[in-house]
């Protein structure tokens, strides 16, 4: 397991940056391990450049992925890769997912009730009043719930406070590696949201919290939870940031709006405004729209996620991928004109929604029934 661990550290530290090819050539290559011993995927076409010299640097990136495991052995972290069991299963239908994530505590991320609470970090004691009695109500309602925010101040750290007074699992999600606490005002309820929630980054120890990193991580708050609650926010601010990120998700967004007057509310206003939230009352409003109830199963809020409507991509390899017995990878780059990186990425998810299996020697079949 050691040794597995020290490649899928080396295949985070590869720098795809936003080249959406990193699930892609993982799916390719079959492991992590595969990507760093496999002499014939340097020669891929379409491989971008910066990869490809990456990858003749194995020595010295399997190097940084033992100090990195070294460090998340001594902070007493744990990983988990994409694919793994663990791993959040919401966070696989997102395409900038991260392949790695470091956490401290318990993983809770994979119960049936998700959701996100963020806002603004200078909140109205209406505000504040308005997210505790939230939670309040949604602890009644779905004790399974978990509440997932960011550890900053104002609505998120209240948000903390309120999941754990309602003895409600909690995550925060940090935008640095999990050695440092910011802020350091919040280590009391960090360390209580542990016993039940945990810590969680992408970030490996020793990565400074910087500016840009806080909107990266929203991404993760985003896609980790069924639905997004932007309590309230100025014009601009990391929320709305999230709130945009769980809208391009496919995930429900609301927000409580206020007076147009205050600047704290302008931002929740704009998001009804434009559309891309609703408005919340209370968490009734969750039952109706989400479809969330106290009794059902775990299974049932995962399935409808999972119907959710195929890119022009994933038809156009379902299409001739349905056609035939099997086809092959060489076959679909001349039937559908794709590139390698869209059409790993596609059958990847096809796979995962369980509508094609992958087959030895980079080939494809539909599923029966």
């Amino acid at each position: 397991m050691e040794e597995n661990r020290r490649f899928q550290v080396a295949y985070s530290l590869l720098p795809f940056g936003k080249l959406g090819v990193d699930k892609a050539l993982l799916n390719f290559a079959g492991s992590p391990e595969a990507v760093f011993c496999d002499p014939t995927l340097k020669s891929l076409p379409h491989l971008p450049e910066v990869l490809r010299q990456a990858l003749t640097s194995r020595d010295s990136l399997l190097r940084e992925a033992d100090e990195v495991l070294e460090r998340v052995n001594k902070l007493g972290c744990r990983l988990t890769f994409f694919g793994d069991t663990d791993y959040p299963h919401r966070l696989t239908f997102c395409d900038d997912a991260p392949v790695l994530l470091f956490y401290k505590g318990k993983m809770a991320l994979n119960a049936p009730k998700v959701l996100a609470i963020v806002g603004t970090r200078k909140p109205t004691p209406a505000g504040r009043e308005w997210t505790e009695a939230l939670v309040k109500g949604l602890a009644v309602k779905f004790p399974d719930l978990v509440i997932v925010s960011g550890l900053a101040y104002g609505i998120d750290i209240t948000a903390h406070i309120a999941a754990l007074n309602q003895q409600l699992p909690t995550v925060a999600v940090l935008a640095h590696g999990l050695d440092i606490l910011y802020p350091y005002a919040h280590a009391h309820t960090a360390e209580l949201l542990q016993t039940s929630g945990c810590l969680l980054s992408e970030l490996k120890p020793g990565t400074a919290a910087e500016g840009w990193r806080f909107l990266q991580r929203n991404r993760i708050v985003a896609g980790l939870s069924d639905a997004c609650i932007v309590v309230e926010s100025g014009e601009k601010g990391g929320s709305l940031n999230t709130a945009s990120r769980a809208f391009e998700y496919g995930r429900p967004v609301y927000t409580r709006p206020g007076r147009p007057s205050d600047n704290r509310s302008k931002g929740s206003n704009n998001l009804i405004k434009h559309l891309v939230a609703s408005l919340i009352d209370g968490p009734d409003d969750l039952l109706s729209d989400i479809g969330w109830s106290t009794t059902c199963s775990r299974k049932a809020n995962v399935e409808p996620t999972l119907f959710r409507p195929l890119t022009s991509k994933e038809q156009a390899i379902l299409k001739h991928v349905s056609k035939a017995e099997t086809v092959g990878l060489n076959e679909l780059l001349r039937l559908t004109g794709l590139s390698v990186p869209d059409i790993l990425s596609a059958t990847m998810q096809l796979e995962m929604d369980d509508m094609i299996e992958a087959l030895p020697g980079n080939c494809y079949r539909a599923k029966k029934g």
